[in-house]
């Protein structure tokens, strides 16, 4: 058992390696126009980080300027204003059933991007990288109940338009709403432009597990009362004696009635084990037991859903025992963290259970306690989702593992964890490439991180 926590903590840190961190370093716009939309609901209202490059707002709003690659101050301005427009009068918010008013907060430009990258881009060149962004505020006198956002333009999709010039394509725009410690990806189109939020939707997340059957011990008695007892028995038996013989019984039944009384009175102390009955339990089947590690194993990875500290801790806590929890909370907040200053979101989105096999249901020490112990061993497929500027990576990876579970007081827990397989199935990407190295961008060119 002790070495149960290094083998999951690695497997833990795999998952997450792969499905999360991989991408960190390779997530990027792509060569086209792009909004990211990332919304906040908050006690007080909803916060609505927007993001957008210039070759978005050419598709929506239309810019004048005299060269497509560089604004003047002058038309810098008057793009804020344009930009700023759009976001108050053509974005909209609803909370509650009421049209919410909008504000702006930290309207950003960034119109003199990195000239290096311009070769990563050769279709819209600067203008992907020029890109403009602020926070729409709606405020709300408490947190919104119900939420809808709803969000305006579509430019035509270039991979689309190249593959089927015939058919005007809209861009599908995807984002996240964050809300109750929770963060979900979500889509909006030009054939629905509102995604809807409700409250109260977290606690579905996470499945009940069967509640932990009592562990039996054997029989316990006191051992003076089981001396008493003998005593009892045996004066019985001389009385029986004097009955038979017609003299001396009264002897032998004030012996055996103050035996009796005293072994009663005396019954806790000193108690040992019964000599009759061996205390076995009665364990459970592998049908209980399946019911155990199916939700177990899904809320494990439900917990990489939240993003605040507590909750990420709070939800471990239900699937896994002990130190293994401080490290995997560690490691799980940091990536989180990591995603959060870098502008990019790591998302669980898919689990799929196949094979699962239990064996070796016993009774076994944990925590310096017996408690009911079974194996599983199970196949299963994660699907990740590295979310950037409006779009997102895969990542898909199979695994064959086998699970220590333990019935302890507070519940079901994985105990312990050893991989024996892992199988990244969705196509494998190049390394990601230095920014100031322009040999190497040039020689990515033409790749699927491109």
């Amino acid at each position: 058992m002790r070495d149960a926590p290094q083998s999951l903590r690695r497997a833990i840190l795999i998952a997450l390696t792969l499905l999360l961190s991989s991408g960190f370093a390779r997530a990027h716009p792509q060569d086209g126009p792009h909004a990211d939309l990332r919304a906040a609901i908050e006690p007080d209202g909803v916060r609505w980080s927007v993001g957008v490059n210039v070759a978005f707002l050419d598709a929506v709003l239309g810019v004048h300027r005299e060269a497509m690659d560089s604004l003047s101050p002058v038309e810098s301005e008057a793009l804020r204003a344009m930009f700023e427009r759009y976001l108050l009068e053509e974005v909209r918010v609803t909370i509650d059933g009421e049209a919410a008013t909008p504000s702006l907060e930290n309207v950003q430009l960034n119109l003199t991007p990195d000239p290096q990258l311009v070769v990563l881009y050769p279709r819209m060149g600067m203008r992907a990288l020029m890109r403009c962004s602020a926070v729409i505020v709606y405020e709300s006198d408490a947190m919104p109940e119900h939420v809808e956002l709803t969000w305006p333009g579509y430019p035509v999709d270039q991979l689309a338009a190249e593959l089927e010039p015939e058919n005007e394509v809209r861009m599908v725009l995807e984002g996240q709403v964050r809300a109750e410690g929770v963060v979900e990806l979500v889509r909006f189109s030009d054939a629905d432009p509102t995604v809807e939020w409700s409250a109260g939707g977290i606690a579905a997340r996470f499945l009940p597990t069967p509640a932990v059957p009592e562990v039996a011990s054997a029989a316990r008695v006191g051992s003076v009362s089981l001396g008493l007892a003998g005593l009892t028995l045996l004066s019985g038996v001389w009385l029986v004696v004097s009955l038979v013989r017609a003299k001396g019984r009264v002897l032998p039944l004030v012996v055996m009635i103050v035996s009796a009384g005293a072994g009663y009175a005396a019954r806790g102390v000193a108690p040992i084990d019964a000599p009759w009955g061996d205390g076995e339990v009665e364990l459970p089947g592998r049908e209980y037991c399946e019911q155990v590690f199916r939700p177990l194993h899904l809320n494990m990875y439900r917990s990489f859903d939240y993003t605040d500290e507590s909750d990420v801790y709070d939800a471990l806590a239900g699937s896994v025992q002990g130190p293994l929890l401080e490290a995997l909370y560690t490691q799980i907040y940091g990536s989180l963290v990591q995603g959060e200053q870098g502008g990019m979101l790591g998302i669980i989105t898919g689990i799929e259970p196949m094979e699962l096999a239990i064996d070796n249901v016993r009774l076994g020490p944990v925590n310096d306690a017996d408690v009911i112990l079974f194996t599983a061993t199970h196949r299963w497929r994660v699907e990740g989702t590295v979310y950037h500027w409006g779009h997102s990576h895969t990542r898909t990876i199979e695994y064959l593992a086998r699970y220590e579970v333990a019935g302890l007081g507070e519940g079901w827990r994985f105990v312990g964890h050893e991989v024996l397989e892992q199988t990244r199935l969705d196509p494998g990407e190049q390394e990601p490439v230095d920014p100031n190295d322009v040999e190497a961008i040039l020689r990515s060119l033409g790749t699927d991180d491109i």
